[in-house]
């Protein structure tokens, strides 16, 4: 747009004979496949070469084959002689390994500082015993939910086909042909495919199956003198926001509000993503005051929607959705919260110790004494992130939770700030002093799976200036869902060069039994890394 153009003109201008330092340069925009710049790559490729020096800085070399070109530019690269198109097409091809081998020459001939390892400090792993009570607990859960999740899937599969064949016969009539826009069956789509909800859906199951042990393992470092930091990747807000009381479809208008109280399980995040499956999009036509006629595009659920070819589906499917929405809703408790932040902070403020949140959340429950089988919705009070970060540096809050988007940018390292001044020659083993400056850790209770996030999220408390080294532990629930293979991969390797994407199936028989035992592997992998 006009606006880039002339910022990318503005840069080019003042870049002449300058330096030009590019913060995470491995978002830099690149080129294409076809060696086709984009807007923004004009424009920085022309600062780059305008400019007396380039300084790249990133605690992740590249992370897309597109971005290469950019460096190759101002460092050593450039002495290979390679195309545009065909660099990127070998850094394609090279992959990660690739990309980490020049990234290691850039860094021995002084082109490229980076940290060669994120934790050389200590680092704990707090892994649930499979054969414990709390292990055993944990798997019980977790079959139990992904048998639920297996369910919906099952459905929403049913759903698609029998739409796809009803449209195909459809058209193969020609009824299309002579029907208003409104009543095409080709303007009518499914769009209830729940592959990416799924995957969210069940990532927030695994942080809510970790609740006790976080707390547990927050306590534990708080007890030895630790400020602690507990890290999360998501809030589970925009899911806790589409929870209705009836489950009818997203235009039956009957959400929660503020003050309601709602029943704080699991389960209602399922019967959610079972109310997803149910969605179409349709075109309507819409009537203006003055008589002109447009046609929108809308999200409907076949539950409550009118468009006569969704109607053909709901006629299959309704009865069979009313049976699996309360199989669900009647099943045994999962005995996971709907608010998994809350419940921590409970337990920790339970605990005697202060805690507070630098999230995005607007939304919060709130509990009636000791009972936590239902809450009522609150309105969170935001408070200045950099007041919390004041407080929580200067030892009038013991504990914090962060994700990656509340957190960027902010510094919570031990070092004199405010009333806390002293500073022992080892870090103190109990909190209680106002005036010492403490140790840092950070409890991971959920990696960011976009390994850049993940870098600066555990930067937090680990930065120049510090006084003592950080702690870190990972929680690791006894399934090892998503944990142990992350941590070797990211954490103890140094920054890879693309995000983090797992890609194991646990919604059928064999899911489970795959994930243990690669779990068990990788388990006896992190000590061998320690």
């Amino acid at each position: 747009n006009g606006f880039m153009k002339n910022k990318g003109r503005l840069g080019v201008a003042i870049s002449k004979d300058g330096v030009v330092i590019m913060d995470e340069s491995h978002n830099a925009a690149g080129v294409n496949a076809a060696g086709e710049l984009s807007n923004t790559a004009h424009a920085l490729f022309r600062m780059i070469n305008n400019s007396a020096m380039t300084t790249y800085v990133s605690a992740t070399f590249a992370k897309r084959a597109s971005s290469m070109p950019l460096y190759s530019k101002k460092t050593s690269i450039r002495e290979s002689g390679i195309e545009d198109s065909d660099m990127i097409l070998a850094f394609n091809e090279g992959g990660n390994a690739l990309q980490e081998a020049v990234a290691t020459e850039l860094t021995k001939n002084g082109q490229l500082l980076r940290r060669e390892k994120q934790l050389d400090f200590l680092s704990e792993y707090y892994y649930e015993e499979e054969n414990s009570q709390i292990g055993q607990n944990q798997i019980n859960k977790l079959d139990r939910v992904a048998n639920l999740i297996g369910l919906v899937d099952s459905f929403a599969s049913s759903v698609s086909n029998a739409f796809s064949k009803y449209k195909k016969r459809v058209k193969d009539m020609g009824l299309d042909d002579l029907a208003e826009q409104e009543d095409k069956v080709s303007n009518v789509k499914y769009a209830g495919s729940i592959g990416r909800l799924k995957w969210i859906i069940f990532n927030y199951f695994l942080i809510g199956l970790k609740v006790n042990q976080t707390a547990d393992a927050a306590i534990k470092k708080l007890g030895n003198g630790r400020k602690t930091v507990i890290a999360i990747a998501s809030t589970m807000e925009s899911a806790f926001n589409n929870l209705t009381k009836t489950f009818r479809g997203r235009g039956s208008k009957d959400g929660y509000e503020v003050g309601d109280i709602i029943k704080n399980d699991f389960l209602l995040y399922i019967a959610y993503l079972l109310e997803y499956s149910t969605q179409f999009w349709i075109v309507k036509k819409v009537v203006s005051d003055n008589g002109d006629i447009n046609y929108v595009r809308v999200k409907e659920s076949f539950l409550n929607c009118e468009n006569k070819h969704v109607a053909q589906v709901a006629g299959s499917f309704t009865t069979e959705y009313n049976r699996l929405l309360s199989r669900i809703l009647e099943s045994q408790s999962t005995g996971i919260s709907i608010s998994p932040i809350d419940m921590i902070q409970r337990i920790i403020i339970e605990n005697g110790y202060s805690i507070a949140e630098i999230t995005g959340r607007q939304k919060g429950l709130k509990f009636d004494g000791e009972n936590t089988e239902n809450g009522t919705i609150t309105k969170r009070q935001k408070k200045d992130t950099t007041q919390v970060i004041a407080d929580f540096n200067e030892n009038k809050i013991d504990a914090l939770i962060i994700n990656q988007s509340g957190a960027t940018g902010v510094s919570m390292h031990a070092i004199k700030s405010g009333q806390a001044q002293i500073v022992d020659k080892t870090p103190p083993s109990q909190l209680g002093d106002k005036k010492k400056v403490y140790a840092r850790a950070m409890v991971i209770t959920q990696l960011e799976l976009d390994v850049n996030k993940a870098v600066q999220v555990l930067g937090r408390i680990n930065r120049t200036g510090q006084v003592y080294p950080p702690e870190y532990t990972y929680v690791i629930s006894a399934s090892g869902t998503l944990g142990t293979t992350d941590v070797v991969r990211m954490t103890l390797g140094g920054a890879v060069t693309k995000p983090l994407q797992p890609a194991f199936h646990y919604f059928n028989k064999w899911g489970w039994f795959i994930d243990r035992e690669r779990s068990k592997i990788n388990k006896n992998a992190l000590h061998q890394f320690k």
